[in-house]
């Protein structure tokens, strides 16, 4: 223990320095001034106790305390007066006040609770360092509490994980004995899927405990880098952590939640998970078995593959603890998964009538060829005959109610309602329709017209002549057919709204899009927080402008919000219902003439300005008809 004492007259110290003296591994210090006690202590690195006047010249006591708590937090003070300090109660907290002249029973009882902590090393541990019969490989990272290390444990010759307590938190008696007390129950752990705990103690002075540790990816590095993962991976992964929960509450073993990247995936053999066991429930803190449920769920729809059925995704999505439907438990949660992963519940999540499926690559589209071939006519006798109030829309995909981040870091999140968002943006054929139906239905047409609308609007694109005249002469090639997938852009807002009150749908508030886009978790890209260009249709960093065009394929590549929704950071960017003023609105996501943006990133453009790369998709806040 490191006593510093100031001793401005020389007459403390030899009156203190029998009892000090007399207890021990204690290490005494003597300053004559505030200004030179802080020198010494900045020079010590730490010090355990300050025995002060308050009133010294130059730098007072209670400066001088404030000083060194500023980077020694555990400093214990002992105030030495012979004056009446109640005036200064705000600055006596945590200390010890003494009269002078002080006596050395009362000295000592103060200083006990430092002295009842235990004695750590100091000395920092690195790379290359040798703890016991422990060799520490790699640094593993490092909190205010501990610090870790991969190590290997010399005559076992296996690898294992040591989390050392921080010297300074060891000194305090409760923190010690938390980190013992949770080691021990971690190690009381016994199943296959958790990460097992050795031993624990303490070695040249400092307070440990050894763990297994395993090469092996987790849950949010897979995330990051916009992995996916087969179905009957995703439902191992969801049994092997609610076999974990159900023991640890069978064994009634406290828990905290479990993060994704505390989920391991090995090449070979079962999931793993990094111990969770903790000797006692956090207080006034979420329940652990709701939220590792609920970040798990959110995980994992983060990992479904692109033909994951809505079943599948819808049961993914109730695992989040704001969904009016959220479960109540891992069991009914397990039950619903394995429910929606039978072949029978299986249902294509972007069902295309008359055009490619959106599931296959362009190559396999392709194949088709010969199909296709002889239909080319019946899109125009589709579009005429069949029934135009019915319009052709693409799958929506729930977004249900709660907090979502929007905006920046430093903004806090924002209540959402529940809605539904189109999977994918308008296509150019859903558009033809609608323009085929305002050319059958004048009347009915003026009467969706936005408020405000500019007199004798075109809702037609950019360029649509070249597409009115192949639709209405039904000569359209196999390529034109499968273009009719890809977004409808060159619109304006005006021409988007009108779209959208034709459709029973609006535009989303731009609060709504990046809810959908950027999921609970607050994602900055669609994938995770990684700006990965080749995950989306957009320009590659250092190509060429204009060399990409807009694409009914996105779901080709890794560009799915974590609620499924497709093409939000690339293709084409999106029109929104939110304006500025009355001459603008916000447009959101990226496009395929510009590099990789981040979610919640917006921009601005004149309501009645139309652009190549600009369309928009549209959202209900009633659920979909089946």
């Amino acid at each position: 223990m490191r006593v510093l004492l100031v001793d401005p007259n020389s007459t403390l110290f030899p009156e203190l320095q029998i009892p000090l003296q007399s207890l021990q591994g204690i290490e005494i210090y003597c300053a004559p001034d505030g200004g030179t006690a802080l020198e010494h202590a900045r020079a010590l690195g730490s010090i355990d106790v300050l025995i002060t006047e308050p009133f010294l010249k130059g730098l007072d006591g209670f400066s001088l305390q404030l000083e060194i708590r500023a980077f020694h937090p555990d400093l214990r003070t002992v105030f030495l007066s012979q004056n009446d300090l109640s005036a200064y109660a705000h600055a006596l907290e945590d200390t010890c006040v003494l009269p002078l002249p002080v006596q050395p029973a009362q000295l000592l009882s103060a200083l006990e609770p430092s002295l009842s902590a235990p004695t750590q090393n100091r000395k920092p541990l690195k790379e290359g360092d040798d703890l016991g019969p422990f060799h520490l490989l790699r640094d593993a990272g490092q909190t205010d509490l501990t610090q870790r290390f991969v190590a290997v444990q010399s005559g076992l010759n296996r690898s294992v994980l040591i989390t050392l307590l921080q010297p300074d938190a060891a000194r305090n008696p409760e923190v010690h004995s938390a980190f013992l007390a949770h080691a021990g129950a971690k190690a009381r752990i016994v199943h296959p899927t958790v990460l097992a705990v050795y031993e624990a103690g303490e070695l040249n002075g400092r307070t440990y405990y050894s763990s297994e540790t395993i090469g092996a990816p987790n849950l949010q590095m897979l995330l990051d880098r916009g992995e996916k993962l087969p179905i009957p991976k995703i439902l191992e992964l969801a049994e092997s952590v609610g076999n974990l929960i159900r023991h640890l509450q069978e064994t009634q073993i406290h828990h905290r939640p479990l993060q994704a990247s505390e989920i391991l995936l090995p090449a070979q053999g079962i999931p793993r998970v990094v111990n969770p066991a903790a000797a006692f429930a956090e207080s006034n803190g979420p329940d652990a078995a709701q939220e590792t449920l609920s970040r798990l769920g959110n995980a994992l729809f983060g990992l479904l593959p692109q033909d994951a059925s809505l079943t599948l995704r819808t049961v993914l999505q109730r695992t989040n603890a704001s969904h009016p439907k959220a479960f109540a438990s891992f069991a009914s949660f397990a039950e619903a998964l394995h429910l929606a992963a039978e072949p029978s519940s299986q249902t294509h999540a972007i069902p295309v009538p008359l055009t490619q499926p959106q599931g296959l690559s362009p190559i396999a589209g392709l194949s088709l060829a010969a199909a296709i071939a002889c239909v080319g006519t019946l899109v125009f006798l589709f579009l005429q005959k069949s029934s135009l109030d019915a319009p052709i829309l693409p799958p929506q995909i729930a977004i249900p109610a709660g907090r979502y981040l929007i905006g920046g870091p430093e903004d806090p999140p924002s209540e959402i309602a529940a809605f539904w968002i189109d999977q994918t943006e308008i296509s150019i054929d859903s558009y033809a329709r609608f323009l085929l139906w305002r050319k059958n239905n004048p009347q009915k047409a003026a009467l969706i017209a936005p408020a405000n609308q500019p007199p004798n609007l075109s809702q037609l694109p950019d360029g649509w002549k070249n597409w009115e005249n192949l639709i209405e002469s039904g000569t359209l090639s196999q390529e034109q057919i499968s273009q009719m997938k890809h977004p409808v852009t060159g619109i304006s807002w005006w021409n988007a709204s009108a779209f959208a009150k034709w459709a029973g749908r609006e535009l989303p508030t731009k609060e709504e899009w990046e809810a959908a886009a950027r999921g609970s978790r607050g994602l900055r890209f669609p994938w995770g927080d990684t700006p990965w260009s080749q995950n989306a249709n957009v320009q590659p960093e250092g190509s060429p402008k204009n060399t990409l065009g807009a694409s009914g394929e996105v779901q080709d590549q890794k560009d799915v919000s974590p609620s499924g929704v497709l093409g939000m950071a690339g293709n084409v960017a999106e029109w929104t219902s939110s304006k500025p003023d009355a001459a603008k609105a916000f447009i959101k996501g990226g496009h395929f003439r510009e590099s990789l943006v981040p979610l919640d990133s917006a921009s601005t453009l004149a309501i009645g300005e139309r652009r190549p790369y600009l369309g928009f998709r549209t959202i209900s806040h009633t659920p979909p008809k089946p």
